[in-house]
């Protein structure tokens, strides 16, 4: 196996492991945790519904702003494996926030919420495409 696809293996290892734990939450706060003290404010909602939108776009263009900054990095494999974890921070930061949320109000606003950034969150699966995309392998200076 070369490095690349070790470093693949490594971001997908990280990717199901930050998918896991806002989901654990959700499913732990939707089943276990039913015969708890609810908060009523509305402000949790406007704020995990302001963050949703904010990590999914951030989600989605960042990648592509960072790589164009990191184009002097010499080693295009830990440039995507950075942008890779930082993407995924975003989604899952934002999830588990709404996550958070959802256990305070018991409001299924703030659950339908999180599940969505949890499916965006999966969706960014890292592959070689998406690498090859931001990291193209013909530019200089990468190897």
């Amino acid at each position: 196996m070369s490095n690349g696809a070790s470093n693949i293996q490594t971001i997908r290892i990280i990717h199901i492991a930050l998918t896991f734990g806002p989901t654990a939450f959700i499913i732990l706060c939707s089943t276990v945790l039913k015969e708890r003290l609810v908060t009523e404010n509305e402000v949790f909602y406007l704020v995990g519904l302001v963050f949703g939108i904010m990590a999914s776009v951030a989600a989605f263009f960042l990648p592509s702003f960072l790589s164009k900054s990191m184009i002097k990095q010499n080693d295009r494999d830990s440039g995507y494996q950075t942008l890779k974890i930082i993407q995924l921070a975003i989604l899952e930061s934002s999830a588990l926030l709404n996550g958070v949320f959802f256990f305070i109000t018991g409001k299924q606003e703030s659950l339908i919420i999180s599940i969505v950034l949890i499916l965006v969150l999966a969706s960014r699966f890292p592959s070689e495409a998406e690498k090859d995309k931001l990291f193209p392998k013909g530019n200089i200076p990468y190897n």
